[in-house]
């Protein structure tokens, strides 16, 4: 994961950058935080690289935060900025960016806590992951809460997504890091599931949304049916 900071104010960079690194060890995320003191700087690196979130401030000499968040909405819709600011009067300005937050300095702890945690939220429904397809190795890009399961065969792994099946030359090992959070889960040598498309559990066995029945290996029975009473608790309670 990439994450951007910029201010001109190297104290909120070094705060800011601080304060996002406990939020991602919490999570055992690794991140790469870049940081910048202009927004010159972040435009010029944006010109190369891309970043899973942009935390920006506003008031800055020569390029100011508007000027930078019109690029990054040119390329993510602003699905991935937030603007950290004192001038809260610049909120309903911020808007036509629209950003994922807004975070007040005067709080900043408080509020980068919980935009952080709404934003990885919002960031796991959504994750994509890329890779080529068929004979023509077509680039296809498919969201991963899309993906009901995924099986593995010799040398391939197949994408049983809600709308179709796609085949990936990789080792069923090379996928589990994707896939590693509360609604999937690994349930034998050859099957990872998305415990959202499971539509029941009969004896020893997931029933899938699309009928079909996976067992779940031996020696990964405890482990699966802990997670599954996990996920169905933490659905239940809305949490």
């Amino acid at each position: 994961m990439r994450i951007a900071v910029c201010d001109d104010e190297p104290i909120y960079v070094e705060r800011i950058s601080s304060l996002v690194k406990d939020e991602c060890i919490k999570r055992t995320l690794e991140c790469e935080i870049d940081t910048f003191y202009s927004g010159e700087a972040l435009l010029n690196d944006l010109k190369n690289n891309e970043y899973d979130l942009v935390l920006l401030d506003i008031r800055m000499p020569d390029v100011n935060g508007f000027e930078v968040a019109s690029e990054v909405y040119k390329m993510t819709k602003g699905d991935n900025l937030v603007f950290v600011s004192n001038e809260e009067h610049l909120v309903c300005s911020s808007m036509e960016f629209r950003p994922f937050g807004f975070v007040r300095k005067r709080i900043l702890a408080e509020e980068i806590e919980n935009v952080f945690s709404r934003w990885y939220q919002n960031y796991e429904k959504n994750k994509v992951i890329s890779f080529t397809y068929g004979r023509d190795k077509e680039q296809m890009h498919l969201r991963v809460d899309d993906i009901m399961y995924v099986e593995a065969a010799g040398h391939y792994v197949t994408f049983h997504a809600k709308d179709n099946m796609y085949d990936m030359r990789a080792h069923i090992s090379e996928m589990e890091h994707i896939f590693d959070d509360k609604e999937f889960v690994k349930c034998s040598r050859s099957f990872i599931c998305n415990l959202r498309y499971v539509m029941s559990k009969k004896n020893d066995c997931f029933i899938m949304r699309d009928g079909r029945k996976i067992t779940i290996g031996r020696n990964y029975r405890e482990s699966v049916w802990e997670k599954y009473n996990e996920y169905l608790k933490c659905e239940y309670l809305g949490e």
